[in-house]
């Protein structure tokens, strides 16, 4: 069994399918039901050819320090951390209006991972259900922002 129905009211006409967690964490090119391993080669390629990147003064005051890496230099790092396949042009989903969306950039693709992420942790802390192999790899949260040295985006 690879999918399963979640949630009470499994209504026929909509359905809310999942997959199960390791399928989700096994890196299959162009099949974005496997996202949660994305995030883990994002999370992998940032940790290991990020730059520190100077702190915030919320950061600072933390202590906290952070990696950045240029979206321009993710997609060779993907197919070294993900999959030697790795393509990011092409890939597409079905957006919750059925809608075919295709991605046909990097940015993207890592924002669409990105959203995913966070309504993964939002409906798995609003259902009150219990943390899984997915979740637990979700942390840090990344975010994607505006280089201030480049003309480029980071991933953080």
């Amino acid at each position: 069994d690879v999918l399963r129905l979640v949630g009470n009211e499994q209504d026929t006409e909509n359905p809310i399918v999942a997959v199960e967690d390791g399928i989700a964490l096994t890196p299959r090119p162009s099949f974005t039901g496997t996202w949660p391993s994305l995030y883990v080669a994002l999370k992998a390629a940032v940790e290991s050819n990020g730059t520190l990147e100077p702190p915030t003064e919320a950061e600072a005051s933390a202590g906290v320090q952070m990696r950045g890496l240029l979206l321009s230099q993710l997609k060779p790092l993907m197919q070294t951390h993900w999959h030697a396949n790795f393509d990011d042009y092409g890939m597409g989903y079905l957006s919750e209006e059925g809608v075919f969306v295709k991605m046909r950039k990097m940015k993207h693709l890592v924002q669409a991972v990105l959203q995913w992420r966070d309504q993964r942790v939002e409906w798995r802390e609003s259902s009150g259900t219990r943390l899984t192999e997915a979740d637990k790899v979700m942390h840090p949260k990344m975010e994607l922002v505006v280089s201030k040295s480049h003309n480029d985006l980071v991933l953080r």
